[in-house]
């Protein structure tokens, strides 16, 4: 006997063959059979009912304008389907014709600005996810321009109001306009703050505004400003997560922003125990799940660095160490994670050089080379980084007495930093994944 909703798919799709009136029906019990499947985590099994649903009404729609709507809603599901498979070219191409459906609504429909404006606050993270932030950033000021007049007639919709300027900051600091991207995080940590002293549940949107608002700080350079939001965002998530373990990422997130907010404020003794938590955390969320596997690399990197500041190369080591082991397992499948494993291979290096062990350090270091190298011919972005690793491979060379083998020249392009070795490595980089804490 199959289980309920599987039979009444298959009731309404023989009553639809004998009447296509009944198609709606169909319909239905498709997109119900798509939500239990995401509901049980099997993605792949929940897209070919809801394509179809969606199919369905694509035809009804044709028919009869009035069904635009429920199109709509079976647009909704189909590209939340793709976003759970990760298949954002797809998603991208469901959400574009979902707006413009929602754009001829919009004049008969009170409810559809609303509905539109979150369905272009969603298209901007897509757009934004497929590292097109240029094409996502006039979606997120029409966006911004809806949420306004939706706010200015009731305060329910300031919710709507700061997320979408959190979207706003993203798109901007991701074009590298940072000095842009600073007035609406700022306006939407104020907006959530405001909201949380009235409900609690806005807590959490107000910790990853927060969290945005530091790192908007930060890439401004004005480091010290971006503690304060940093050390409340961290208090928060604390606090929630205490009733709901679901905030661990997020929170491990926060630890590791106020670690490498207190680096580069050269307070590495400072930047070392909330880097230890978000190990401690993230270890064992990658014991749990392991697509966290890259997150517990960036901790621990993150870690070995800050030890490595603070002269203790010995502490550093080990967890420059794991990062390197985790790196490894990741670029097999996504070599996203080579630009990382690199940096982990360079302090490796360094720090096996502070313990006297050059000859040590010499493999991973050409191992960082040859990957930087490969980076570099498709993006000239990694040519410093590059014309970093060769230097410090000529300086290990030189130290092993083997001056012939040092290549020619890399070292002029750059001084080593003797007094802070770890400048280059990369291992600053403030914890800024999709589904992590930056974005709100």
């Amino acid at each position: 006997m199959p289980p309920p909703v599987l039979e009444a798919v298959a009731i309404h799709r023989r009553l639809a063959e004998r009447d296509y009136s009944l198609t709606v029906e169909l319909a239905h019990s498709l997109n119900i059979l798509g939500l239990i499947y995401s509901a049980l985590d099997r993605p792949a099994e929940a897209l070919p009912p809801t394509i179809e649903a969606a199919t369905i009404r694509r035809s009804l729609a044709i028919r009869d304008p009035d069904e635009m709507a429920k199109l709509a809603h079976a647009l909704n599901d189909h590209r939340n389907r793709y976003g759970e498979l990760g298949r954002l070219e797809d998603a991208l191409a469901t959400y574009l014709e979902t707006v413009q459906i929602l754009r001829r609504l919009a004049p008969a429909n009170p409810a559809s600005p609303s509905v539109l404006a979150d369905t272009l606050d969603n298209l901007v993270r897509v757009y934004r996810g497929l590292g097109r932030p240029s094409e996502a950033l006039p979606f997120s000021l029409e966006t911004i321009q809806i949420h306004r007049r939706l706010a200015a007639v009731s305060s329910v919709n300031l919710d709507g109001l700061a997320s979408t300027l959190n979207n706003q900051g993203n798109c901007l600091s991701d074009l590298g306009r940072h000095e842009e991207a600073l007035p609406p995080s700022q306006e939407a940590a104020k907006i959530y703050r405001s909201l949380a002293e009235r409900d609690s549940i806005f807590q959490k949107d107000l910790a990853l505004s927060l969290t945005n608002l530091s790192l908007r700080f930060s890439a401004l350079g004005r480091d010290a400003e971006s503690v304060s939001p940093s050390l409340e965002a961290v208090a928060l998530f604390r606090a929630l997560v205490k009733g709901n373990p679901s905030v661990r990422e997020e929170l491990a997130g926060a630890l590791v922003n106020l670690g490498s907010f207190y680096s580069r404020l050269d307070r590495e003794e400072e930047a070392i125990p909330p880097t230890i938590e978000a190990v401690a955390i993230v270890r064992q969320l990658a014991a749990e799940s392991p697509q966290s596997r890259g997150n517990l690399a960036l901790a621990l990197n993150n870690l070995g660095a800050y030890y490595g500041e603070s002269g203790d190369p010995s502490k550093a080591l080990p967890f420059f160490l794991e990062a390197v082991t985790l790196y490894r397992q990741l670029v097999a499948t996504e070599s996203a994670y080579l630009a990382s494993l690199a940096g982990s291979l360079i302090n490796q290096g360094i720090s096996l050089i502070q313990l006297g062990r050059p000859s040590e350090a010499l493999p991973p270091t050409i191992e960082a080379v040859e990957i930087y190298r490969q980076l570099a011919a498709k993006d000239p972005a990694f040519q410093e980084k590059l014309d970093r690793a060769l230097n410090r491979l000529n300086q290990i060379q030189k130290q092993l007495g083997h001056p012939e083998d040092a290549l020619p020249g890399a070292e002029p392009s750059l001084t080593l930093q003797g007094s802070d070795p770890w400048a280059s490595s990369g291992r600053r980089s403030s914890w800024t994944g999709e589904r992590l804490c930056v974005e709100a």
